[in-house]
């Protein structure tokens, strides 16, 4: 038979299980929460490294070109020029279609420039255009997002990977969360060995 005790232990044993059971689910949600960091910041990394290793490729092949076969260098400071919103809210989609945009402006710039009298713009209505975009991911993700045009650093991963696919030549690159880290990157030094007519940034 029961004692008349046994139900006020029942009763502390059953508020000791929820207890319990609260704290596993606690635990649990950290580790979800963990493991949606770690995989956005793997995403970052992933991304980073697919363009390095595109651009460490294609500065290899641009370093052994011949010099008539030139072309402009487009050097972009992204934390600083920033992307029309409804473009950047479209994702990959809307990164090609600023790559797009960007190559027809960076073309009649140039149109603009070869005047058929200076010799120095001679034929670049024939170059070939090369874009490097530098920005701090992880700083203009937060930014964007209070600025509300995004949902996450994945919003801004999904334009930059359009943008680079978009055009052969051109790059959308995380320079880090170092402070100006892109400007160190612009101001870096290209080689000179490049057959490059004209370096706009």
């Amino acid at each position: 038979m029961f004692s008349h005790d046994e139900p006020d232990s029942f009763q502390l044993q059953l508020m000791t299980f929820r207890a319990q059971d609260e704290k596993r689910l606690e635990f649990i949600q950290t580790l979800l929460d963990e493991r949606q960091s770690l995989s956005a910041k793997c995403l970052v990394l992933d991304n980073d490294l697919e363009i390095q290793v595109k651009a460490r490729r294609e500065l290899q092949i641009k370093a052994s070109a011949q010099e008539n076969n030139p072309f402009v260098l487009l050097l972009v400071d992204g934390d600083h020029y920033i992307f029309d919103q409804q473009l950047l809210k479209a994702g990959a989609e809307g990164g090609a279609e600023a790559a797009r945009l960007l190559l027809e402006s960076v073309k009649t710039h140039i149109q603009e420039l070869d005047d058929g009298v200076s010799s120095v713009y001679a034929g670049a209505t024939q170059w070939r255009v090369m874009v490097r975009v530098y920005a701090n991911f992880t700083g203009l993700s937060a930014a964007l997002l209070r600025a509300g045009f995004g949902k996450s650093i994945n919003d801004l991963i999904k334009f930059a990977g359009g943008f680079t696919r978009g055009q052969p030549l051109f790059d959308f690159v995380d320079a880090g969360t170092e402070k100006e880290g892109a400007d160190h990157k612009i101001r870096g030094d290209w080689p000179k060995t490049f057959p490059c007519e004209a370096s706009l940034g």
